[in-house]
């Protein structure tokens, strides 16, 4: 049974959303400003620069898909596929703060799952 509201948007996987969300918050606000800080800095390297920015990437798709997810509309495969090649090595830039954001890396994988897996021929949901 789902759970949609006036707007278009699922109670429960907003609320599921928002749980992994705020308790990944503190890694996700230092990791950004880290990468952001990073990529202005005068003596980086073009290796550190496109790692910190697979960061910002990661993040943004994580959150375009969460959207989404919550919307119930599928993503261009694309959008998991980027966030698949930025998440992995954002995750190695930043393991000492896997404590943190271990609530968002479960939501990725199942997100990377919704929007890749195929539409039933029954469902009127399409891709975006």
């Amino acid at each position: 049974m789902t759970n949609f509201n006036r707007t278009g948007i699922n109670d429960d996987r907003r609320t599921v959303a928002q749980a992994c969300w705020y308790f990944s918050g503190v890694s996700v606000l230092f990791s950004t400003t880290v990468a952001v800080v990073s990529l202005f800095a005068d003596d980086n390297e073009a290796h550190h620069v496109a790692l910190y920015a697979t960061v910002l990437v990661a993040w943004l798709v994580l959150a375009v898909m969460t959207l989404a997810w919550i919307r119930d509309r599928r993503l261009h495969w694309i959008w998991p596929l980027a966030g698949t090649c930025a998440g992995l090595p954002a995750s190695l830039v930043f393991h000492e703060l896997w404590p943190g954001y271990i609530s968002t890396v479960p939501l990725a994988f199942y997100l990377v799952y919704f929007h890749l897996r195929p539409v039933r021929a029954d469902s009127s949901r399409r891709p975006n």
